[in-house]
């Protein structure tokens, strides 16, 4: 997500499991994902809603590696949970 937040960005977000936020395209999230060859990891995504409804999960990273989308279905095998929705993001000077 650095092209969105430059290393150091702090993010305030509003807890999922405890508002009940509904899930809105163009939002950034809060995501954990579990893959199923063990990796473990904690990021923000944008949220993207396909022609068929599907919903991704988008990276906006200049790396490489971290630029495919990701189903929130997790029908990759993946397990994926959304934490929280960012309402906001402060930056160092």
């Amino acid at each position: 997500m650095n092209r969105r937040y430059p290393e150091g960005t702090a993010l305030i977000y509003v807890n999922a499991h405890d508002d009940e936020v509904a899930l809105v395209p163009g939002k950034r999230y809060i995501i954990e994902r579990r893959r199923a060859d063990g990796m473990h990891e904690a990021t923000v995504k944008s949220l993207w809603k396909d022609d068929t409804g599907s919903l991704w999960l988008l990276p906006e990273s200049t790396d490489p590696l971290f630029q495919q989308p990701i189903p929130v279905d997790g029908s990759e095998g993946d397990e994926v949970r959304v934490l929280g929705r960012v309402v906001y993001s402060v930056s160092k000077e």
